[in-house]
């Protein structure tokens, strides 16, 4: 995954990836995933997202999401769409990578690999670092839920 860097000084940076096979064929993830109007079937942090579906590379997607007990808005600009991921620069507060990868696996039961990768920059200094612990946490538990959600998604 490409990662750029942000004007100014370095960014504290942390990055969580895993993966999981799915009931639902490799097709289904990607259409689900390239749907901004469907995120929140898969992302419980988004409360709303519009956009063009299918995103193409470059499109935004602006949303409201809640993490933490807030509330907030933000946007998203897919960087690589292509029937085997989706990759977002997300601003939701902080800056984020997010990287969707399904791949087709030969299993009758669960035909799909999902792997997820986030990558975001945290807030810096004394305050940031107490936000930056509670957000490493919580992306961590995102990311857990993202792979259970997309797992049980059926054919």
């Amino acid at each position: 995954m490409k990662t750029r860097a942000l004007p100014g000084p370095p960014q504290r940076v942390f990055s969580t990836e895993g993966a999981t096979s799915s009931r639902a064929p490799r097709e289904s993830i990607v259409a689900l995933l390239h749907d901004p109007q469907r995120w929140p079937v898969w992302q419980r942090e988004i409360v709303e997202a519009n956009g063009p579906a299918p995103l193409a590379a470059g499109d935004v997607v602006e949303g409201r999401a809640r993490m933490l007990g807030f509330g907030v808005q933000g946007h998203a600009t897919a960087t690589e769409v292509n029937p085997s991921c989706l990759e977002k620069d997300v601003i939701v507060g902080v800056r984020m990578r997010v990287r969707v990868e399904v791949d087709e696996v030969a299993d009758s039961v669960r035909p799909a690999r999902v792997t997820y990768r986030l990558v975001a920059d945290l807030p810096d200094g004394p305050l940031g670092r107490v936000l930056s612990f509670f957000l490493k946490r919580r992306f961590k538990k995102m990311q857990a839920l993202v792979l259970s959600e997309l797992s049980e998604l059926r054919p």
